[in-house]
């Protein structure tokens, strides 16, 4: 079954690609909240190729030609793959830094003196504590043993249970931009010790080593770099 499924899918890019899009995927919480509005602003103009987005959160495996090309976050605790045939160039690291919704702010924001604090304040994760706890190190605190924290697996999630009160989300930029202009979401700043800035990993965009020069993928990742330098992370 899953060789028909990977047939499949390698049938549906080939056929995408002689309609002349690019099949892209990409982690879902850029997709949703940077990428897609871009595509759309951007769609047939300087030569920019159409482009089939896909949100996928699994690290694809490029060997089968389902895609052209995959764009993720790839944190400095995960170890990207190194298979030949796959080309990889950073996009953007961005500062990761902690955010909650104004009504959460409004009960809790007194009480925020230093990044110590926020460790006896609900946390929101996605998969793991890991970021948190790198975050917490990158200020010399060490997030306690079985810190409780709210886990909702992908980062869209988890800035949705942010928006509704439900504790402290780490995220940058590119993530929560519309969400900071609207007012939904806030950045938490303590009272009195400043926190560090830190970059916890980097965008990344991926590609079929022997289709890496292709002139609509040049072109898309021209433009994509374009962006990403236009919209700065910090």
């Amino acid at each position: 079954m899953k060789v028909f499924n990977e047939l499949r899918e390698a049938t549906a890019a080939v056929r995408a690609r002689t309609d002349g899009k690019l099949v892209i995927s990409c982690v879902g919480g850029l997709a949703l909240h940077w990428l897609a509005a871009r595509l759309a602003m951007s769609s047939g103009q300087n030569g920019m190729p159409p482009v089939d987005l896909r949100s996928e959160e699994a690290l694809l495996d490029l060997s089968n030609n389902a895609v052209d090309g995959d764009i993720r976050y790839i944190g400095d605790c995960q170890t990207l793959d190194r298979k030949r045939g796959v080309r990889t160039v950073e996009l953007a690291r961005p500062h990761v830094f902690p955010l909650a919704s104004p009504m959460f702010i409004a009960r809790w924001g007194d009480k925020i003196r230093s990044a110590e604090d926020l460790a006896k304040l609900p946390l929101i994760e996605e998969r793991s504590d890991v970021e948190w706890r790198m975050w917490m190190k990158a200020q010399s605190i060490d997030l306690p043993p079985n810190t409780p924290t709210g886990r909702y697996g992908h980062a869209h999630l988890a800035l949705a249970a942010a928006r509704a009160g439900q504790g402290v989300a780490l995220g940058n930029h590119y993530l929560i931009a519309e969400d900071l202009a609207a007012g939904r979401l806030v950045k938490v700043v303590p009272r009195e010790k400043e926190f560090l800035p830190v970059a916890l990993g980097a965008y990344v965009f991926r590609g079929p080593a022997n289709r890496w020069s292709d002139p609509s993928i040049v072109r898309f990742r021209r433009w994509l770099g374009a962006q990403f330098s236009a919209d700065p992370a910090y």
